[in-house]
């Protein structure tokens, strides 16, 4: 069985990892200048159509060529999918799949309004779908991960039990 003591270190390596991570997301959503996200553009740069980028992507691959179609669909799936694994992983409340993905939501949408008001990369509610996506990717890890840990913990205790029946037993064998 992990005892207590082991499960606060995992805590403490959870939280440096969020925010270890929340300091690189911050860095490429709106600093990295190999996304053109130091320069400020001259005009608002937004996309409110629903699935408009996602249907565009076969064209992406043929004139972006692969990694910057890649990047722009399935980077934003990946980049919240520990989002999606640390956020119940760290806060109980958060264990619902709903809890979850409205957070994710949130967030996302929190940082699709800075690079509108900011001018920094565009405002693209695809990315809030795909970042969704990916934070409900992360939450679904997380329960599978979970629900081993749970598995294996009742497998422990059910041998911790059995093995203090045998030696109940025993010693009462012993005193008869």
């Amino acid at each position: 069985m992990i005892k207590p003591e082991y499960m606060r270190i995992w805590k403490i390596v959870g939280h440096i990892t969020l925010g270890i991570y929340i300091g690189i997301m911050v860095y490429f959503l709106f600093l990295a200048d190999m996304f053109h996200r130091g320069e400020i553009a001259s005009s608002y740069r937004y996309n409110l159509v629903p699935f408009q980028e996602i249907r565009r992507m076969p064209v992406l691959f043929k004139y972006l060529g692969f990694w910057p179609a890649f990047i722009n669909i399935f980077g934003n799936v990946i980049v919240f999918i520990p989002l999606g694994f640390f956020l119940p992983f760290l806060v109980r409340k958060l264990r619902k799949w709903y809890a979850t993905a409205l957070l994710c939501f949130e967030l996302t949408f929190i940082v699709e309004i800075i690079q509108l008001i900011t001018k920094v990369g565009v405002c693209d509610v695809d990315d809030m779908i795909l970042n969704l996506l990916g934070g409900i990717i992360g939450y679904v890890i997380f329960c599978l991960i979970f629900r081993v840990y749970v598995r294996h913990q009742l497998k422990v205790r059910r041998q911790e039990r059995e093995e203090a029946k045998k030696e109940s037993l025993a010693l009462k064998g012993k005193q008869e």
